[in-house]
Formats: C-alpha cells, sequence, structure tokens
C-alpha cells in the first residue's frame, strides 16, 4: 500500500484542506516578518515530512501499515507542498524548463482523467502559465474523448495540438449514452481534417453504424493516397457479439459491412493492430509487416480463412505479440503445400482464449514459437481439454510469464497432463492465476516425471488436494519414508515451475490460496511476492496476516495495474 494512493473520499477531503488552508494564506507579496516566519515553517515541515517518510518505510511488509502514520504523513505533506508551491519562484524559471515541468506534470497523473483536468488547470493558473501551455502543441497531442458531445473540450485540444502527431481515444461511457451514426460523423468532419497527423487511434463503440463510418472513412483517405502516419489502430465493439449483419441485421445507412482490414504499403507505420467483435473482408485485406495482432469475438461465419491467417503470419515475420480471443482461422491448414508450421522467432506474448479443445489446436497447429516469453491460456472449460494439453507440452520452453485463467482440468489423465505441460516450462517466474480450484492448485505439487506428490506438503493442504480428487495426494498415500529406498538410490525430484518467485491472483478462495503457498514453501520453493487483485472483500485482516507468512512481500494492486517483476520477467 502506497501512503499517497488516496480513496475517492479522501481526494475530496484533500481538495477542501487545500482550498481552506490557501484561503487563509496572507495576500501575495508578503511583508518581510510575514515571509520569514512562513520559510521557517516550511523547513520545519519538510523536517517532520522526512520523519515521517522514515518511519513508514521501517514499517515491516508483512503487517498492516500504521494509519494514523498514514494520515499524519498525508497531512503534514499537504501543507508542506502547497507553502513550497508559494515559495517556489517558478514564474522566474525560463520557459523551455516550464514547458518541461508541465509535460512531466501532465503525463505523470495515473488515470487520463486526471490528465486532461490537469492539463485545463495549468492554463488556469495565471497569464504566463496560460501561454506557455498552449503554445506547446505536445501537451495537448493525446485526446481522450470523455466530454460530452459535441466534445468541445476534445476538439479544443485537437486544434491547439497543431500538426503534432495524434494519440485518438473515443469511447462510449454506457450503451444509453452511445454515440449515433450523425455523431460520429459530425466528430469525424473535425478530426479527420488531421487525419495525416492520427498517430494512435483507438475507439470503443456499442453500434455497429458508427463503426462502419470510421472504417469508410479511413478507407476514403486511403484511396485519395492521403499520407498517414498511424502506428497503432485499435478498434472494438462493446455490443452483442452474437449480433452482426446479415439476414437478420441491416446497419441503417450502410451498404457495404465487411471492409478490408486496413494495412500495407498505404499504412507503412502501422505496426499494432487491435480488432475486438468486428469483421472484415480478411481475403482482399493487406496486412504486412505488424509486430502486435490483437483478434477477438469474431463469429466462425466470418472467421480468417486459413491461408489468409497464414498469409498473415508470414507477411509479419516480426511478430511480437499474437492475442486471439475468441476468434482465428476457420481450421488448420489443409493444402499440401500448406501444411509447414510457420516459425515466429520473434513472437514473445501469446494470448490463446475461448476456444474449443479442437479449435485452439487447429490454430496453433499453423505455427511454431520457441521464444514465446509470456503465454496467456485462460477461458478454456466445458470441454475436455486433455489433448490439447498434451500438444502443448513443449512448445513453449522459454516462458517467463504465465497466465491461466480459469482452466479446467479433467479427471485422471487430464491432471497428469496438466502436471506435464507446467512442468514443460521450467524458466517462469511470474504467474497470474484466477478462477482455479484445488485440483487445479493441486497439479503445483507434482514431480512431473515421476508424477508423484511431493512428500513435504503440509497435512492441511493434503486434505484439501485430497478431498478435490487429486491423485495419491492424501496421507494415507505416503509411502513409509524408508520404502523402496534400500535396493536403488532414489531419482533426483523435478517441480513444477523450479523458478517461480511472484503470483498475481484474484478470484481464488484465501483457503485453497493457502494451502498453494504453503505448499510450495513446503516443497523448498517459496514464493518471495503475492499480488492481490480483485474483488477482497472476503479478505480480512487476519487473512492477510496469515498469507503474509508463507512469502517474502505481500501487496495490493489494481485490476490491470503493472508491477515492476512483470517488467523484468520479460528480459
Amino acid at each position: 500500500m502506497h501512503p499517497l494512493g488516496l480513496t475517492a473520499n479522501e481526494r475530496k477531503n484533500k481538495a477542501k484542506d487545500e482550498t481552506g488552508f490557501l484561503s487563509r494564506w496572507p495576500a501575495y507579496p508578503l511583508a518581510p516578518m510575514v515571509y520569514s516566519k512562513a520559510l521557517e515553517a516550511n523547513i520545519k515541515n519538510r523536517q517532520n515530512l522526512l520523519r515521517l517518510w522514515d518511519a513508514w518505510s521501517r514499517q515491516p511488509t508483512t503487517s498492516q501499515p500504521d494509519l494514523n502514520l498514514r494520515l499524519s504523513l498525508l497531512k503534514t505533506k499537504t501543507v508542506h507542498d502547497l507553502q513550497y508551491f508559494i515559495f517556489f519562484r517558478m514564474g522566474d524559471l525560463p520557459t523551455e524548463i516550464i514547458t518541461n515541468i508541465f509535460r512531466l506534470v501532465s503525463w505523470s497523473t495515473t488515470t487520463p482523467d486526471d490528465s486532461v483536468v490537469t492539463r485545463v488547470r495549468l492554463t488556469h493558473v495565471c497569464r504566463q502559465w496560460r501561454a506557455i501551455a498552449i503554445a506547446d502543441h505536445t501537451l495537448w497531442s493525446a485526446i481522450w474523448f470523455r466530454d460530452k458531445f459535441p466534445y468541445t473540450r476534445s476538439l479544443t485540444f485537437i486544434e491547439r495540438a497543431g500538426q503534432t502527431p495524434l494519440d485518438i481515444r473515443i469511447n462510449d461511457p454506457s450503451e444509453a449514452e452511445a454515440l449515433t451514426d450523425p455523431q460520429m460523423s459530425y466528430l469525424l468532419d473535425r478530426l479527420f481534417q488531421k487525419v495525416g497527423t492520427i498517430r494512435i487511434f483507438i475507439m470503443l463503440c456499442y453500434h455497429w453504424e458508427p463503426i462502419l463510418t470510421v472504417l469508410k472513412r479511413l478507407h476514403q483517405a486511403l484511396r485519395v493516397g492521403t499520407p498517414l502516419i498511424l502506428q497503432r489502430f485499435e478498434l472494438h465493439r462493446l455490443g452483442d457479439p452474437y449480433l452482426w449483419p446479415g439476414s437478420t441485421f441491416a446497419p441503417v445507412g450502410h451498404s457495404v459491412t465487411r471492409y478490408p482490414m486496413i494495412g500495407g504499403p498505404m499504412l507503412p507505420r502501422l505496426t499494432y493492430v487491435s480488432v475486438n467483435g468486428i469483421h472484415f473482408d480478411w481475403r482482399s485485406s493487406s496486412i504486412y509487416d505488424l509486430t502486435t495482432i490483437d483478434i477477438r469475438r469474431l463469429p466462425l461465419e466470418h472467421a480468417l480463412e486459413s491461408s489468409v491467417f497464414r498469409s498473415m503470419l508470414i507477411n509479419c515475420p516480426r511478430l511480437e505479440k499474437l492475442a486471439l480471443d475468441g476468434a482465428g482461422p476457420d481450421g488448420p491448414p489443409i493444402e499440401r503445400n500448406h501444411t509447414a508450421p510457420i516459425e515466429l522467432k520473434h513472437l514473445k506474448i501469446l494470448v490463446l482464449a475461448n476456444f474449443t479443445p479442437s479449435y485452439v489446436q487447429g490454430i496453433v497447429v499453423h505455427f511454431t514459437a520457441p521464444n514465446v516469453r509470456d503465454l496467456t491460456i485462460m477461458n478454456l472449460f466445458r470441454h475436455e481439454y486433455t489433448e490439447l494439453y498434451v500438444f502443448l507440452t513443449g512448445r513453449y520452453p522459454k516462458v517467463r510469464i504465465f497466465t491461466m485463467y480459469t482452466l479446467q482440468v479433467a479427471r485422471g489423465l487430464g491432471h497428469t497432463a496438466m502436471v506435464k505441460f507446467l512442468g514443460s516450462m521450467t524458466e517462469v517466474r511470474y504467474i497470474r492465476m484466477a478462477v482455479l480450484e484445488p485440483y487445479g492448485l493441486s497439479t503445483f505439487m507434482y514431480d512431473p516425471k515421476t508424477m508423484a506428490p511431493h512428500r513435504r506438503l503440509p497435512p492441511f493442504a493434503r486434505d484439501l488436494f485430497g478431498s478435490s480428487g487429486a491423485p495419491h495426494v492424501a496421507s494415507t498415500d505416503l509411502p513409509a519414508e524408508d520404502e523402496g529406498r534400500k535396493k536403488k538410490k532414489p531419482k533426483p525430484k523435478t517441480y513444477v515451475f523450479p523458478q517461480l518467485t511472484v503470483a498475481e491472483v484474484q478470484s481464488i478462495e484465501k483457503e485453497w490460496l493457502e494451502a498453494w503457498l504453503a505448499s510450495r514453501k513446503a516443497i523448498g520453493l517459496p514464493l518471495h511476492t503475492l499480488y492481490l487483485q480483485g474483488d477482497l472483500s472476503k479478505y480480512k485482516k487476519d487473512d492477510v496476516e496469515r498469507l503474509s507468512t508463507h512469502v517474502s512481500k505481500l501487496a495490493i494492486i489494481g485490476l490491470g495495474q503493472k508491477t515492476p517483476e512483470e517488467e523484468t520477467s520479460l528480459l
């Protein structure tokens, strides 16, 4: 927990305290005596702040933070920063230094909303700041359309950005407030006056018509030869995945409902494409030299043809990330000259989600990726996936970050297949887990070569895993300590994920998680760091303290938040 991380209510109270403090501050410029006393008070506040920071940093990481200490730290820092801001001669700095400070402040915010508010506030302080901020085109180049239609504020940002490359994000706040097609046309009429300066374009929309309008306008710009610098293109449909243009649905005002995917020679800088629930004319698409391909939610009727999928992979030899979530080719390779797998030697991140066993196997057979570092397998359930895990075993030996969300492990041979699959990735050091039951968690406690559970599992963990159906793990299944060892030397033990040090966990029962952590510790492979995220309402103080006894560090993070270890694990 970071002491300066504020809740919504704390931010509200902080703003109120700041306003009250500033209202009591003497008029500027200060009289010499008043200035001297205020400066002395600020120095004392700084010394007190350093003392409080030191006390905070000395707290044991395994215990709950001192909330009174945190409150004192927040109050002292608020007063100190307000005083220091008043004393600091900001206006005397060179313009280029002030510009760099403004950029640092604007891009260091934690949310896009905060970035928007910060930039607006910079123009409200004084005439000097307003002139400097508005003159810096870079400061206004990232625009997230969060204001209401007709987007006066966001369009003002675009005007202030000049010819600086633009990073654009448009998304519907809710289905009730979703953009209509006329509103999208109004917006694009103004935005596409600078279509040649758009570097990043991200849009999330509920309705088909606005999405088709965007695709139509982009293809119009390409047809007339407008030079584009687009590097990243994301288009996400948030509505019903089973609703698409066809016999039962006709978008109003759009005769064309399947456009080619943008790309090819007309977009030489495009490297990142992510499309979600959007149907394209894949056969007419020109897809080259991408480093990221992310395709989600495609019905089989609109899946990529096998030959088109292979051409896409061949034409993107430097592909680094491939994410397929409920979308992919229409089957395995069938032509004789197209049966050899394509080697994706630069692929570092692979995501496979929401597939039936035969379908996902039909995808993976198209390519090899021996250098994958980050592998995600999620939402594979309601089917028998044993053959898939057997097929995947040994294909990704260099994985360092492994994500397993909502995986179903079948009884019997399914358990063995999962242990063997996990055991084939010996370099994993960071794992993300969610929605796993004891039977699935037990697969971490077996020797991948002998398929025997490790002897030193805690009794309560044995009972939990055994009651879930895990084979040979109950205490009654243990052989005598010296049984079978008189005639031959015991073989060296092997482990699932012997280098694992960090786990990021959500939606796993606390009792099951504790059994998993205690078991890893008992077999000599304790985790160093545990990150908890998601709904933690079931976790009490005692639960957190109990989990902390099995790891060196426990921290709570937000959904989707990056961790320091996550970045370094890919190196």
